[in-house]
């Protein structure tokens, strides 16, 4: 299931994008542009979230960003979160498998 993502005003962090769910409802990733640039040097900001189910919850697993700087032009970032515990119990092999799944 796919939502658009069309917000109202601009605001700090907001998109204008989707948001993909699974089956159950979980939401699987959000990708779209950010509406307010972060700062005077960064335009065009295009942002993409990861999640999967690790020990029973949905939690961020990678977060990607691309924007255009001013004078110096394209730049990419990308992070990936290692959860080594969730909710206080260790999360052993869960974030591997529930990545191998991720379409």
């Amino acid at each position: 299931q796919r939502i658009l993502l069309e917000p109202v005003k601009k605001s700090d962090g907001l998109v204008k994008g989707s948001l993909v769910l699974d089956k159950t409802g979980a939401v699987t990733r959000i990708q779209g542009r950010l509406v307010k640039s972060p700062s005077f040097w960064l335009r065009d900001v295009d942002v993409s979230w990861k999640f999967a189910h690790v020990g029973g919850h949905v939690v961020p697993v990678e977060m990607t960003s691309n924007g255009r700087v001013r004078m110096f032009g394209r730049s990419s970032f990308r992070m990936v979160y290692d959860y080594v515990s969730v909710d206080g119990r260790p999360t052993g092999t869960g974030l591997k498998a529930a990545l191998r799944d991720d379409p």
